[in-house]
Parts: C-alpha cells; structure tokens; sequence
C-alpha cells in the first residue's frame, strides 16, 4: 500500500470512529428529525474546519466534536 492509500485509510478510519459509533436520541423524535439535524450539523461543521483550514485527521476529529456540540444543543443526546 503506496502512502496516500494509507492516508486516505487513516482518515477514513478516523472519520467512522469519530462519527459510525454515535447514536443520537431524542425525546419523542423521528427519525426524519434525526436524520436532517444530523445532516445539518455535519454541513455546518464541515464548513467550519475547512474555513478553519484544518487538514486530515485534526480536522475529521474537530469536526466530529463540533457535530456532537451542534446536536447535543438541538436537544439530542448520545444513546
């Protein structure tokens, strides 16, 4: 495996870990809800650590904790 399949694999695993594994809950929501927060809070943080000109696995990991903060205040909790 050449160097840049290896970063790329890197951030891939980064990525799932900081993001595959969480489960959100909501009183009384649907999955619908859960499904569009979340898109809207991974848009926002994506938007924020690529102004932020974070790279590679710093940014995958700031934009897995912005995403969290973004929906914790939506009122969702990890399940």
């Amino acid at each position: 495996m050449d160097r840049p399949q290896m970063m790329i694999g890197a951030l891939a695993m980064a990525a799932c870990v900081a993001g595959c594994a969480t489960a959100w809950v909501g009183p009384d929501a649907e999955s619908v809800d859960l499904n569009r927060e979340n898109v809207e809070c991974q848009f926002e943080a994506s938007k924020l650590t690529t102004s932020a000109g974070l790279e590679g696995v710093a940014a995958e990991r700031k934009r897995a904790e912005l995403e969290a903060i973004c929906m914790e205040a939506k009122g969702w909790s990890r399940g």
